[in-house]
């Protein structure tokens, strides 16, 4: 009789941890790696508009300085460091995150692009950038600021803000 409840104990045993390592290795864990691909995926697009963020308000910024205020230079030195860190780290950051999980088949292919369109705009900005250097005042730089080229630039940076932002949106609400 002790063995037949031994027995009858084990079988049981046995058999629920069958049931649960199905459920886990089956349902479970490809849920897991799923939530954890779309976690890591918005973080890299996040991080991505962010610093695009940080560098479009600083290139805003710089073109609303006053040159008549007593700290014009410290507002001006200011902008232009935080248009050369988000530019650095932006490019760093586009080298570093070329790849996401392919959680979204649409935005996985369209990924190469949008870097393209953002290692672009990091590079277009420092052409215009490097034209405002070398002016001889604040005005002849800020005609170039405000240039059609820079215009378009900011237009590119504005709609690459919004895919960003609408495919982290995506990922959320399919969360």
């Amino acid at each position: 009789m002790t063995k037949r409840i031994i027995g009858v104990f084990f079988k049981t045993l046995f058999i629920s941890f069958a049931i649960f390592f199905t459920y886990y290795f089956f349902f479970l864990k490809p849920k897991i790696e799923l939530t954890q691909n779309r976690s890591e995926t918005i973080k890299i697009l996040s991080l991505h508009k962010d610093t695009l963020i940080q560098n479009r308000i600083a290139y805003i910024s710089l073109t609303q300085l006053d040159p008549d205020s007593a700290n014009f230079n410290a507002e001006k030195v200011s902008a232009v460091n935080t248009l050369k860190t988000t530019r650095e780290k932006g490019l760093s950051d586009i080298e570093n995150n070329k790849v996401i999980p392919n959680v979204n088949k649409e935005l996985y292919n369209r990924l190469p692009y949008l870097l393209s369109d953002l290692k672009r705009v990091y590079e277009e900005q420092n052409e215009i950038l490097e034209a405002v250097y070398a002016t001889e005042s604040y005005d002849e730089g800020l005609t170039i600021l405000k240039s059609e080229k820079a215009v378009k630039l900011l237009t590119m940076q504005t709609n690459l803000i919004l895919e960003y932002e609408y495919w982290i949106e995506v990922l959320i609400s399919n969360f």
